[in-house]
């Protein structure tokens, strides 16, 4: 199974141009699945095929990123080529780096459409990187198209996002040439050290580690809870350890770590979260659901909400919507106490909630989204 991936300059929803993660984009057979190595051979930039017809189905995307234009920013100016395109063709050129380098041997397509699930459909040019990095997608018939980058020789593409991760057109014109934006990969090798993946710790603060990664002069490194618990903790560091600035209570957490280079450019990262748990502390970095329980039919009249309290806890905001409804009823209204009654009857529906506990304006625990009906 391909996977493709969307990159994201700014937060999903705006109206700028991301790289989106899938997996499957058409093609028949693909590399072995490999995304600690770079590959290291190199082509001509002229290479071109052209497929049409659907891919595999692929699962939902994951975040990652692209960079801007020029090319010749980068640590090595190696010049772009250039190609006057076949009478009543286009063609599309542009580049890969990878850690501020060209990355040579790399997979690049322009697909008539893409989407999170399925990958490319209809007719597919595709071409790969030379030595620096630079690539020209030939002889591709007037359009509307996607791009899509392999990563490495993994089973993973990236694509250009606009807005709400739908993928982005680029427009072939008859005989002229496409520049295409520079796209920055980066690995999936970052190893951390401890705490190790499925351990206990009783400390409130616990050290993280992680090993040196070449090139790198930052690392980024973001601890949130494993489920429904509160504000993710995000810390940038030169060295190879840091530990949380706020305190953690019990619970489980995940954390994983992105290395950039010099250039800030995003070069490494963990290839998943790692999971730890607290133990020892005050609090609980999840908030207890009570009533009504999970799946539970009640009657709408005289409904209560209520949960078990969070001894840290100085508020707690209740969110609840019906499945048919347009609006939320409850949209996080602050509430003092460990429980809320609803003055108006809700009209049958299946309702999802959930509850956070606030302490100094921060969010420090969470439910999951819990749901029941009314009859």
């Amino acid at each position: 199974m391909m996977k493709f991936r969307a990159w994201h300059l700014l937060p999903v929803g705006l109206p700028v141009m991301g790289v989106v993660v899938l997996s499957g984009c058409g093609s028949s057979s693909a590399p072995p699945a490999d995304s600690t190595t770079s590959s290291t051979s190199t082509t001509s930039s002229t290479s071109t095929t052209s497929t049409s017809g659907k891919s595999a189905s692929a699962p939902a995307a994951s975040p990652t990123t692209a960079a801007e234009p020029p090319d010749t920013t980068s640590a090595d100016a190696a010049a772009a080529p250039q190609r006057k395109p076949p009478a009543g063709f286009g063609n599309a050129i542009g580049r890969v780096l990878f850690d501020s380098k060209g990355a040579p041997n790399i997979e690049v397509r322009l697909c008539q459409d893409i989407g999170l699930v399925g990958g490319c459909t209809g007719q597919t040019f595709s071409g790969k990187t030379d030595k620096n990095g630079y690539y020209i997608i030939d002889k591709v018939k007037p359009g509307d198209y996607s791009l899509a980058v392999r990563i490495f020789t993994t089973n993973n593409f990236i694509y250009p996002t606009a807005g709400i991760l739908s993928a982005a057109k680029f427009k072939v014109e008859k005989d002229e040439s496409l520049p295409v934006r520079t796209v920055n990969l980066w690995k999936t090798d970052l190893q951390t050290i401890s705490p190790k993946n499925g351990s206990t710790v009783k400390a409130a603060q616990p050290k993280l580690t992680w090993k040196a990664y070449p090139d790198a002069t930052k690392y980024t490194v973001s601890v949130q809870t494993k489920q429904g618990g509160g504000t993710p903790t995000t810390m940038d560091t030169s060295e190879t350890s840091t530990a949380p600035e706020k305190p953690l209570l019990n619970g489980d957490y995940e954390w994983k770590v992105e290395a950039f280079n010099g250039e800030g450019t995003k070069i490494a990262e963990t290839a998943a979260a790692s999971i730890f748990k607290v133990a020892g502390q005050a609090g609980s970095n999840t908030v207890e659901i009570v009533n009504p329980r999970p799946n539970a039919s009640v009657s709408g009249a005289g409904l209560t909400l209520q949960w078990k309290p969070n001894p840290l806890a100085q508020e707690y905001h209740v969110y609840l919507k019906g499945l048919k409804a347009k609006d939320p009823l409850l949209s996080f209204i602050s509430v003092n106490g460990t429980s809320y009654k609803l003055e108006t009857p809700p009209p049958p529906d299946q309702y999802f909630w959930s509850v956070e506990a606030y302490k100094d304006g921060d969010k420090i625990a969470g439910s999951t989204f819990q749901h029941f009906y009314v009859k």
